[in-house]
């Protein structure tokens, strides 16, 4: 069987899926390619998309209709006229020197549009999956919705674009994608129960066929072993609490950063001294922010992280996980996290109300109640001894490994596409 991945950047969260899955397949003996649009690396198994005459010519001239509004940039709405997006479907078997008998499309935002999905959709002997990165495939534009639930009723008024016409880019989008996707032959991949639910209010995929499929992780790329040697590497004591405070973009408002902040003093008053001096806070992440002053405890900058390794290392390091995310369909550092024996503190969004459970693997608290997470936070600081600690990493191991092992989730993929109806007694 031949499979072609498909997503817009080769690198990046919904990438780094997508290349896990193509690893995956591979090793199982499939032949895999991915397809970009933009490609940094010279893996031989990435291929970028390079646009012919005729592609290129049509691009120009549709540049002069573009429009220029600036959507808000928290709602990440990256795609103001679907239609712009052009490409000629026909012209990839050419490209890849095979014809796939499956496309898993990622996050295609800007790249692969509703039309050329509906023309992949009508190649003859070709199944075509689309794995929801995010909630975009369901609106029209913005890959974080917040409290907007416009996409149950075709957009419009759209407040990512500030506009009160109801016959907005929103609408126009929503109506362009309704109009491609509504009958196109694509099965829809979902990794968290609130994609299922939104899959369910969508006024696009309420219909469509769906499958349950959580991320693939290989538990042997985050262990449980070594940590108090990496901590002593950073000069953290056996006897701390450290606290994790981490994202690939700390300044991203949907990350809750600040939130974390504030939580974290907000914890420190309320602790005694003698409580408070066992704690050390672990910050990680993409920031030009200055955290000096602004976090109350002893605390350790990690940076930028680049891989599994030093992720995991990370992960290791921690006794908790403050995840203060106010939206996401993972998080995938809370998955991550689990995996190495660590627990979350978390709100209950995108995939957190599937694995935290309160005293088990960690806290979980309603969106955005900020005293709950401070609450949660200085009972795990005060009941934090090594019975504790010993308990959560088995916890959180055993339930991580249950939804996410690679090998379960391979094989519910591998049935998935190739029609196989026994992966549902898996979900």
């Amino acid at each position: 069987m031949r499979i072609l991945h498909i997503n817009t950047h080769d690198k990046g969260g919904a990438f780094n899926v997508a290349l896990k899955n193509h690893q995956y397949l591979k090793k199982e003996g499939f032949v895999s390619k991915i397809l970009v649009q933009y490609k940094t690396t010279s893996d031989q198994d990435i291929e970028i998309y390079v646009y012919g005459v005729f592609e290129r010519i049509v691009q120009k001239v549709m540049r002069f209709f573009k429009p220029s509004v600036q959507p808000h940039k928290k709602y990440n709405f990256h795609n103001l006229d679907e239609r712009f997006t052009w490409i000629i479907v026909s012209r990839f078997q050419k490209l890849l020197g095979f014809r796939p008998d499956v496309v898993i499309l990622y996050w295609v935002s800007g790249f692969i549009n509703a039309r050329a999905i509906n023309s992949l959709s009508r190649i003859d002997n070709v199944r075509v999956f689309w794995y929801f990165m995010d909630i975009s495939p369901f609106t029209g534009g913005c890959h974080y919705a917040w409290d907007c639930d416009g996409y149950t009723r075709l957009c419009g008024q759209c407040p990512a674009l500030e506009s009160r016409d109801v016959n907005d880019f929103s609408h126009r989008n929503m109506v362009f994608k309704s109009k491609n996707l509504r009958d196109a032959k694509i099965e829809i991949l979902l990794g968290t129960e609130e994609l299922v639910r939104l899959r369910d209010s969508s006024s696009i995929f309420s219909s469509s066929i769906f499958h349950k499929l959580a991320i693939m992780i290989d538990p042997s790329d985050y262990p449980t072993e070594q940590k108090n040697s990496l901590r002593l590497a950073k000069g953290i004591q056996a006897h701390e609490t450290v606290v994790l405070v981490a994202s690939s973009n700390l300044e991203e408002e949907r990350k809750g950063t600040e939130i974390s902040l504030w939580i974290l003093n907000r914890a420190f008053e309320l602790l005694s001294d003698t409580e408070r001096e066992k704690v050390k806070v672990l910050i990680a992440g993409n920031s030009s922010l200055e955290m000096e002053g602004r976090i109350p405890f002893d605390f350790v900058n990690l940076g930028f992280l680049e891989n599994d390794k030093e992720l995991s290392e990370m992960y290791r390091m921690a006794n908790v996980f403050l995840c203060s995310t106010i939206q996401d369909a993972g998080p995938m550092m809370a998955i991550e996290s689990m995996m190495t024996g660590t627990p979350v503190i978390s709100f209950d969004t995108g995939i957190l109300p599937e694995i935290v459970v309160n005293g088990i693997t960690g806290y979980l608290t309603q969106q955005r109640d900020r005293d709950a997470m401070v609450e949660a936070l200085v009972l795990f600081i005060r009941e934090d001894t090594l019975e504790r600690r010993l308990q959560y990493e088995q916890n959180c191991r055993s339930l991580a490994i249950s939804k996410f092992d690679m090998s379960t989730q391979l094989k519910k993929l591998t049935n998935i596409i190739s029609g196989d109806k026994t992966h549902e007694s898996l979900l």
